[in-house]
């Protein structure tokens, strides 16, 4: 009997003086679009503690000023408005705690695109000549417009919003995919102008950036 006792005295004393376990950050990489409010939750860090101790979170690191964490959620949010065009990744630094144990641990932060920029005209406008005699069908020139975002919110669509006089409605068209302005029309110096302006529009998806474009024909 005396044996079997030291054995369970023994047991519960190795119980007693078990260890603390430090907290587990589980993830280490987080999307976070760029459009984000301030004061929107970002993302929640992901942490685990094998004894259920509560945890408690704070950040550092260069790009802590742009976050703000509760301490004892996790919740991550929004402090200064982000810029995917400035930077695409950040890094994060953060220490989870459960009291007696911190665990540190570096987060990336992966800033998604969001249709924020307007396509912009490399030219303010365009002067073109093109002589009357010029076949329909034929292509006058080609607008460009660039816009900063990336994959579909970067893509530029092309249309003409305007033609001034209105009687040149009809005489030209625009490849809404690349900007190559096309004489649809047959022009006629006497009868119809010898003047016309063309207002291009650029587009994409909500955004849009205008410009007037010049275009004089005459004889040769």
């Amino acid at each position: 009997m005396r044996g079997i006792t030291g054995v369970i005295l023994l047991l519960s004393l190795v119980s007693l003086i078990k260890a603390n376990s430090s907290p587990t950050i589980t993830t280490f990489v987080y999307n976070v679009c760029e459009d984000f409010a301030i004061g929107a939750i970002a993302f929640q860090i992901e942490a685990t503690d094998e004894d259920n101790d509560p945890l408690t979170y704070t950040l550092s690191g260069s790009n802590a000023a742009y976050f703000e964490v509760n301490a004892a959620t996790g919740h991550v949010a929004v402090k200064i408005p982000l810029d995917r065009e400035s930077t695409n990744v950040m890094a994060l630094q953060v220490i989870v705690s459960d009291g007696p144990n911190q665990t540190p641990g570096d987060l990336t932060l992966i800033l998604l695109d969001a249709n924020d920029n307007r396509p912009i005209f490399d030219q303010p406008s365009y002067d073109i000549s093109i002589p009357e005699t010029t076949a329909v069908g034929s292509s006058l020139f080609k607008v460009s417009a660039n816009d900063a975002d990336t994959g579909a919110a970067g893509v530029v669509s092309y249309s003409i919003t305007m033609v001034t006089p209105s009687n040149g409605v009809g005489l030209f068209d625009i490849v809404s995919t690349t900007g190559e302005v096309k004489l649809k029309g047959k022009l006629n110096y006497n009868t119809m102008g010898t003047f016309y302006r063309l207002q291009i529009t650029a587009t994409v998806s909500l955004n849009m950036s205008l410009n007037i474009i010049c275009l004089n024909y005459k004889i040769l």
